[in-house]
């Protein structure tokens, strides 16, 4: 089969197929992908087993069957031999890059080996691309000041001026200067994120780190592809993002919410959303279901509740100061508000990123065997950090505030601002997990191969017939039928095409399914389905081939077997599945175990030394690891 590939535009199958075997070569090479791709910035090769490269002519993007496809075709027929298709796409939908390879022969040759395969793919133009950790950070970058500008954005509005006008009979007056600082230098950090997240993709897609692709090449690439509207539908919104900031900070105090000043803050906080929206848009939810789908909206929703918490955070920071000057009613006001907020995000968080979880992860495999599962990890339990102080925060240091004993009150003021501060870190490194998590392989497209085929492939003197059932199973089937001629002069084209399907046992009649031509261009595949494979037991399966000007039909016998465990030629045993222990996810139980023990021990010792909230933090991530390793532990003796 098909190598993994190493981005996000899967491909679904290609014609010729992985692994096949012609006894003449193909004239095309057609592949198929699961998501929109860029032409003019994918490429196939075709490889001899000397490296050297089979001539072509252009690339063109072909749309004959639901599924987006590329086709290039040789400006020379293939002699026998193994040839190597090395294949590199750019997504018209996340913008990701991918790349893969597979291999098939003429005539009577071996297939190369997996490490002759890897060394001819990695022979193809001394491709370099940028390396993960700079992609995650531009990601981190773009992500962590988009969702700083609209949490303060919401939070200032929403939450700090109605606890001021409350407690002031309102008369409201912001010093500007401190929000200024930390809106202009989020909002620096997304301008410089927007730049670099610019060249990386340019550098990506034409698979070079030279500096010369910033010149015409990346004008090409933002003037000719939807990753380029995107970027600069992006680049406005920035822009004007700028431009309303600017007024809102303009003066030695923050604009108030009446009025003109109004306007000017929905406006704000409605553009910061939309910038938010054009990242959900190039993400991999829109890969999923398109740009008006229901995965792109959880994406934004989520994005959102990611800026109400973490944006809020930070102004609540800076705003404890203001309203512990007006009083400490006005404090405990200010801290309930937020606390309500901020548990409505956390809801929003807990749902949508549940629902991406399952759509995205897929499988206990896709969580313990990939790199996007251990990122998401990750960033499971530093977020769970971060909500343990939350809750801390929320069920001790809160009712300790208001508790109206002046020590006690003063205490707890003063260590809410040192675990706020470790609450805001642990939330930036949860969006630098969260860059790492978006630059990876959903571990769905990593781990599932894709639909699952039977292939099969009968050699005759005149022409190589390939039999495909699709999904490979008792029952439906979507059948496929390629001839590969020896001699496309003296064959004859072709009239009908059909399949008889008998099975072993005689008492049983057999049936006869016609199959339609795949495509108008392609003359050599015809299609057909139908639940001809309906009962577990050895079949007789023919392809009968009409030709024109040819008086005898070419017929070719096909003997399989169908059970529960799919379709195979008759005579392989069927594969053997491990339904055992696995020493893997055993180990790596016993180690989240482990950690947890670690986690409830450091808990303890902090109670003990009066650092509660420390220890309440500990004690969550301890009850999390704990979870984690039991999972694993029933999951490795095959309880789960």
């Amino acid at each position: 089969m098909a190598a993994p590939v190493d981005a996000h535009a899967t491909l679904l199958r290609s014609d010729p197929p992985a692994s096949g075997s012609f006894t003449s070569g193909p004239q095309t090479i057609t592949l198929w992908f699961s998501e929109e791709i860029e032409s003019e910035y994918s490429r196939i090769d075709v490889l001899r087993r000397d490296g050297s490269r089979v001539l072509a002519g252009d690339l063109e993007s072909t749309s004959e069957d639901t599924e987006p496809s590329l086709r290039l075709t040789l400006s020379e027929p293939l002699a026998d031999g193994s040839y190597t298709v090395v294949w590199s796409t750019l997504s018209a939908v996340d913008s990701h890059v991918s790349e893969g390879f597979f291999s098939f022969t003429v005539g009577d040759e071996l297939l190369p080996s997996p490490d002759q395969e890897a060394a001819l793919a990695a022979s193809v133009g001394g491709d370099k691309v940028i390396p993960q950790a700079v992609d995650a950070t531009v990601r981190w970058m773009n992500l962590l000041g988009q969702a700083t500008v609209a949490g303060v954005l919401l939070f200032v509005p929403v939450v700090l001026y109605p606890t001021l006008r409350a407690s002031t009979e309102g008369r409201v007056a912001v010093p500007s200067r401190r929000y200024r600082r930390l809106l202009f230098a989020a909002l620096a950090v997304i301008v410089v994120g927007h730049l670099a997240a610019a060249a990386v993709q340019i550098m990506n897609a034409t698979r070079s780190t030279d500096l010369e692709v910033l010149g015409e090449p990346l004008i090409s690439l933002l003037s000719e592809t939807r990753y380029g509207a995107l970027w600069l539908a992006r680049s406005i919104l920035i822009l004007a993002l700028g431009i309303l900031l600017w007024l809102l900070t303009r003066g030695k105090r923050l604009m108030s919410t009446a009025r003109q000043g109004r306007v000017v803050w929905i406006w704000a906080g409605w553009i910061a959303a939309l910038v938010l929206l054009t990242t959900s848009l190039g993400s991999h939810a829109a890969a999923r279901g398109g740009a008006q789908s229901l995965p792109v909206a959880f994406d934004w929703l989520h994005l959102l509740g990611t800026a109400v918490w973490s944006g809020g955070l930070f102004a609540l920071a800076l705003s404890l100061s203001l309203a512990s000057e007006a009083g400490p009613k006005t404090r405990t006001r200010l801290l309930q508000r937020f606390s309500i907020v901020a548990l409505a995000a956390f809801v929003v968080l807990a749902i949508t990123g549940t629902v991406a979880a399952i759509r995205e992860v897929d499988s206990f495999d896709g969580l313990t065997a990939t790199d996007y599962g251990f990122w998401f990890t990750v960033k499971l339990v530093v977020v769970a950090g971060a909500v343990g102080l939350g809750a801390w925060h929320w069920l001790v240091v809160r009712p300790a505030i208001d508790s109206g004993q002046e020590s006690v009150a003063t205490r707890a003021a003063s260590g809410l601002r040192r675990t706020m501060r470790v609450e805001a870190g642990l939330i930036v490194l949860a969006v630098a997990a969260t860059g790492l998590l978006t630059s990876s392989i959903p571990a769905r497209d990593l781990l599932d191969p894709g639909p699952p085929m039977f292939a099969t492939t009968r050699i005759t003197s005149e022409a190589s017939i390939t039999l495909r059932a699709t999904p490979g199973k008792v029952g439906t089937n979507e059948f496929t039928v390629v001839v590969g001629p020896v001699d496309d002069t003296t064959f004859g084209g072709l009239q009908r095409v059909y399949l008889s399907f008998a099975p072993a046992r005689a008492s049983e009649s057999s049936q006869r399914l016609q199959l339609e031509q795949a495509s108008p261009n392609d003359p050599w595949t015809y299609r057909g389905s139908g639940a001809y494979l309906s009962l577990d037991g050895d079949w007789e399966v023919t392809a009968i081939i009409r030709r024109a000007g040819v008086p005898e039909d070419l017929e070719a016998p096909f003997a399989l077997t169908a059970d529960s465990s799919g379709l195979r030629p008759t005579g392989v045993p069927a594969p053997v599945t491990d339904d055992g222990v696995s020493s893997e996810a055993l180990v790596l139980g016993g180690a989240w175990l482990l950690g947890a023990l670690t986690l409830a021990t450091a808990a303890w010792l902090m109670r003990r030394r009066e650092r509660p909230a420390l220890s309440f933090s500990l004690l969550t991530l301890s009850v999390l690891a704990a979870a984690m390793g039991s999972v694993l532990l029933l999951a490795g003796g095959g309880v789960a």
